[in-house]
């Protein structure tokens, strides 16, 4: 039988290093009506420019509302401050804060979808990308009057196929059980 050798932990012992970080108040563009946005940055003392912007409105997962609102304004703000001239960390820092807010608008419209008819949700879910019934056709519906039929609740279309709710799904990117 064959022993299993364990190997020993060694212990690392980092030397501890203080390094006394430079910080520095940098000096914002002032963005007509977010002057609450530019003052707050230009009161804010940090390392580089990515950190006075996280200072003010941090990157976390946005959860409310009122959250989602002070990461739009925050958003407006860098884009036009810095609409000429966007520094690389300006950049990184707007588009984390969008992929955020994307998140969080993606996860609110879907249960908000659940409340709606299906036909309903389908309606505006055309309206929002701006395409035609016909994109529907033939991947999700056979005809592009079956596709009128269902939306206007005509001749007693007023359910899909477990098969169309999927591929309405797939196509729209949300829960197909909205469509059921």
């Amino acid at each position: 039988m064959l022993k299993q050798i364990k190997p020993k932990k060694r212990r690392l012992k980092l030397p501890i290093k203080k390094v006394a970080k430079q910080l520095n108040i940098y000096q914002f563009p002032t963005v007509i009506g977010l002057e609450d946005i530019s003052a707050k940055l230009n009161r804010t003392a940090a390392e580089d420019l990515f950190s006075a912007l996280v200072h003010t409105c941090e990157l976390k997962p946005i959860l409310d509302e009122e959250y989602a609102s002070k990461a739009e304004r925050m958003i407006e703000y860098v884009e036009r401050a810095f609409e000429n001239d966007m520094p690389s960390q300006v950049e990184y820092y707007q588009y984390i804060l969008l992929i955020l807010l994307k998140e969080y608008d993606d996860s609110k419209h879907i249960r908000a979808s659940k409340e709606m008819a299906p036909h309903e949700f389908l309606k505006a879910l055309l309206d929002e990308d701006g395409i035609s019934q016909k994109s529907l056709v033939p991947e999700c519906f056979p005809t592009e009057s079956q596709v009128s039929e269902f939306l206007h609740q005509k001749k007693g279309r007023d359910k899909l196929s477990y098969d169309q709710a999927v591929s309405l799904g797939k196509k729209f990117k949300v829960d197909p059980l909205n469509f059921l």
